[in-house]
């Protein structure tokens, strides 16, 4: 097991608090998405792909493949099949919004677990460590893009059903 680094230390902190650790500005993916009704996390606004519940599969997707880098575990073992965006369960029901907030979960858990304890560099003195560290900020960035998705959905969903 790798010595936990300050690099990755610092690695894990901006994955965290982009998903669920406290932030200086108080909003992250995960507290976007709390108290959320699972009617709420199915509806797509008009003219739009996207529901909070494909986000949520979505970001769960991209922590998969970023702990498979790390970890190079197989191919296809995502709980879903596909990749990138995947269709949620229509109707939306509270066990099925539970499952995929739950897959979320995990998937972040497994993405920190392996940033910790992968064998690989996460450093920029080489190509190969360059590019990870850059994969895991950026899965950092990309949690913090669809909390503004969720919270925009959320507003637009108020508007909506008034």
């Amino acid at each position: 097991m790798p010595t936990i680094t300050d690099d990755r230390r610092m690695l894990l902190q901006i994955v965290q608090e982009a998903f669920d650790k406290e932030t200086w500005n108080g909003t992250n993916l995960k507290s976007s998405l709390a108290r959320v009704p699972a009617e709420v996390a199915g509806w797509k606004a008009p003219k739009t792909e996207n529901s909070i519940a494909r986000i949520v599969l979505h970001c769960a997707f991209w922590k998969y493949r970023l702990r498979r880098s790390l970890n190079g575990d197989k191919r296809g073992s995502f709980a879903l099949k596909g990749q990138n965006w995947f269709d949620a369960p229509k109707p939306m029901t509270e066990g099925a919004w539970k499952e995929l907030l739950l897959l979320l979960d995990d998937e972040h858990d497994q993405l920190c677990d392996a940033i910790a304890n992968s064998k690989r560099e996460l450093d920029f003195s080489s190509t190969e460590g360059r590019g990870l560290v850059r994969k895991i900020y950026g899965v950092a960035m990309h949690d913090v893009y669809h909390t503004g998705q969720v919270q925009l959905i959320r507003a637009m969903h108020k508007r909506a059903k008034g």
